[in-house]
């Protein structure tokens, strides 16, 4: 492959991207807490890191609609009005993943 100038990598299973040594130093793999997991979760780290502009991950993704009442009130609507759109479906809250619990 080399002298083909063909690019090639070992494949590696999960497991041996959390024992690798490259991976290690690098800091490949993170974890962070998840609020509705209960728990500390593994995943990627950003990629590339950039010494000037560092970049962190520091939780999961939010639950549906976390955010939905201060966005929606801070555009205009009426507490009452967010009820309102709740309760008929056109927004929703909840799990982001429900099968981490």
């Amino acid at each position: 492959m080399d002298e083909n100038q063909l690019p090639c990598s070992q494949i590696f299973s999960p497991q041996m991207m959390l024992d690798h040594p490259h991976y290690k130093a690098r800091n490949t793999i993170i974890s962070y807490y998840d609020d509705y997991a209960k728990r500390d979760i593994k995943t990627y780290n950003v990629i590339p890191q950039f010494k000037n502009n560092p970049c962190q991950v520091w939780c999961g993704a939010p639950d549906y609609g976390k955010d939905s009442d201060d966005i929606l009130e801070e555009i205009g609507y009426a507490k009452n009005e967010v009820n309102t759109l709740l309760e008929k479906g056109v927004i929703r809250k909840g799990p982001a993943f429900k099968n981490l619990a």
